[in-house]
């Protein structure tokens, strides 16, 4: 006899398989140059970029990011990273320089990152992102853009209120 229990336990364990090979199968991209690139939905899922550079790239329309891309000490130089939605994506240690950001981001990871000249599309709006060991105090401005459950705090750390 096959109990109620045994099915969900299958039905867990199918998900959990899943998700291993999701992660198994994204591509790690190391010390890449990309310059005067249109970056796409298909370019950028399933890949965490590492100490890649994007120079003068912009973000195809409409793409959305999930918890399937990150970017870990990558430069961002002269770019329009104009975002649909960007969710549970990590941009630790990376360098913002004259980029300009606009999207809806819920749950981004941006601990470590340096920000220098900074912009923002209109109605952009950051909601639960982590800010740690940033000079993000400088730029993410309420008056500029949106931000919810997010305390900046003069000392580079910010604390997330729930």
């Amino acid at each position: 006899s096959f109990n109620n229990g045994n099915v969900a336990d299958v039905g867990r364990k199918k998900e959990a398989d899943q998700e291993m090979k999701e992660e198994n199968e994204r591509q790690i991209i190391k010390n890449e140059i990309y310059s005067c690139q249109e970056l796409s939905q298909d370019f950028l899922n399933n890949k965490l970029f590492y100490k890649c550079h994007f120079v003068d790239c912009s973000v195809s329309d409409n793409v959305k990011l999930n918890a399937t891309t990150d970017f870990k000490e990558c430069t961002f130089l002269n770019d329009a990273l104009h975002f649909d939605d960007v969710d549970k994506t990590s941009f630790d240690d990376c360098i913002f320089e004259k980029v300009s950001l606009k999207g809806n981001f819920i749950h981004v990871s941006f601990a470590g990152s340096k920000f220098s000249n900074l912009s923002f599309i209109r109605d952009s709006t950051f909601v639960a992102c982590l800010f740690d060991h940033t000079n993000a105090i400088e730029y993410f401005d309420n008056n500029l853009i949106k931000l919810s459950n997010i305390e900046l705090v003069k000392n580079q750390t910010i604390i997330l209120k729930y």
